[in-house]
């Protein structure tokens, strides 16, 4: 029998968080549970780097981004990602501490798959996770955040 390598490799699982803390523990449990994990410090960074995809580089599956970065924001990546008809799908975790309803709708309007607040416990983000990977179609139309 014949796999499609497509579905045979590993999901790819971008990071983006300015605090190395968060970067490093997502990096090494992604890792640990046999996803391929890459990771970036801002908004800029990540783009550059979904886009090198377009240009032949390794394809992400996912994106986990936090709320609030130097440079370029969560909000402002998902709204870039969003506007390139090739990313318009690609699923988006937010990672947020700061859980200001206004801002939570304005990143659900966006283009938001789901929504995560810290601090989360590992368990809850890697169920959150394999969650959007079943059903990266699912784009979240306004529902609560998920909070630890």
């Amino acid at each position: 029998m014949d796999l499609d390598p497509e579905s045979a490799r590993p999901k790819h699982v971008l990071v983006v968080d300015d605090d190395d803390g968060i970067r490093l523990m997502l990096e090494t449990k992604l890792s640990r549970l046999g996803y391929k994990a890459s990771v970036a410090a801002n908004g800029l960074h990540a783009l550059q780097k979904v886009r090198a995809q377009g240009k032949g580089g390794d394809k992400y599956d996912l994106v986990i981004c936090d709320l609030k970065m130097p440079g370029m924001s969560g909000l402002e990546l998902i709204k870039a990602l969003r506007a390139e008809p090739l990313y318009r799908s690609l699923p988006v975790l937010l990672i947020t501490g700061y859980p200001e309803k206004q801002k939570i709708m304005e990143v659900v309007r966006a283009g938001i798959n789901r929504v995560l607040l810290k601090p989360f416990k590992h368990a809850q983000i890697i169920a959150v996770i394999e969650e959007i990977l079943k059903s990266p179609a699912n784009l979240d139309t306004g529902g609560e955040p998920v909070a630890a």
